[in-house]
């Protein structure tokens, strides 16, 4: 199956973490027999390597304790508090930065008021002839032209999102853990 390097990648991690498969994954190892041979050569593994573990495992070097509580105390008899410090610079930059907001609030030029704007001037009869003439909508054509584009837009988004939500949930049905071990 295509979606086997998934299903063998949790039961990878579930079983290293001694946790039950997820009722999905149990469904899929019982119908897929690549499945089911990894997680019985995983378990294999893993029982073969528990009982071999106390073979290998070997005593603590003698005065080992002693010598990592030596080094800790080492490094906190030489570790100084540490004090937060601003750089001195950091003052006068902070008091540039207001002042530049300041000069900027105080001396900016209000907004001209919407009588005061002229219109542009009309083109030169040269550059009239040389664009194209376009006919252009009137306003409430172009009102009623952007409300349907909005329309069409906010139905495209919601199923957007509906779809997206499906998604999410059907990975967190299937893939997340449950609360019980």
């Amino acid at each position: 199956m295509t979606t086997c390097w998934l299903y063998q990648k949790l039961i990878s991690l579930r079983m290293d973490a001694a946790e039950a498969l997820p009722p999905r994954v149990e469904r899929h190892v019982r119908c897929c027999p690549a499945c089911r041979q990894f997680q019985q050569a995983h378990a294999a593994l893993g029982r073969q390597l528990r009982a071999q573990a106390d073979a290998q495992r070997q005593p603590a070097p003698p005065f080992l304790r002693a010598r990592v509580l030596a080094a800790i105390e080492r490094l906190e008899s030489n570790r100084q508090p540490r004090r937060l410090r601003r750089p001195a610079w950091a003052g006068g930059l902070a008091l540039v930065a207001s002042a530049a907001l300041l000069a900027f609030v105080l001396l900016r030029r209000p907004p001209a008021p919407l009588g005061a704007v002229k219109p542009a001037s009309p083109p030169t009869p040269a550059l009239a002839a040389a664009l194209p003439q376009v006919p252009l909508p009137d306003g409430g054509r172009l009102i009623q032209m952007g409300e349907l584009l909005d329309r069409s837009l906010e139905a495209e988004l919601r199923s957007v999102i509906d779809d997206a939500t499906n998604v999410v949930a059907q990975l967190a049905q299937n893939f997340l853990p449950t609360g019980g071990k």
